[in-house]
């Protein structure tokens, strides 16, 4: 179990030093659709409701960016969001 977090800690420390806002948002996205996924017909499901803010707050960006971030990944076909729940496609 500790190793599993040191990992997943490294990552978040990684994406946070290279990648851009969208980057490091879709990151997190693939990451929590693995830990709270579940299949659907439409994709991965997110089963825990988050925030624009909460998701910010977990990738250091504003709350403004990501709720650009979302929408460009939407469009880009990427994820689906569907109310609050989020699907990884």
């Amino acid at each position: 179990m500790l190793t599993s977090k040191v990992k997943t800690l490294t990552e978040q420390i990684h994406d946070a030093s290279f990648y851009s806002c969208d980057d490091r948002l879709f990151s997190l996205l693939t990451r929590l659709s693995v830990q709270y996924g579940q299949r659907t017909n439409k994709g991965v499901k997110i089963n825990i409701k988050l925030t624009h803010q909460e998701l910010a707050n977990m990738i250091c960006c504003t709350r403004s960016t990501v709720t650009r971030s979302l929408k460009k990944l939407e469009n880009e076909g990427k994820i689906y969001r569907d109310g609050k729940y989020i699907f990884v496609l």
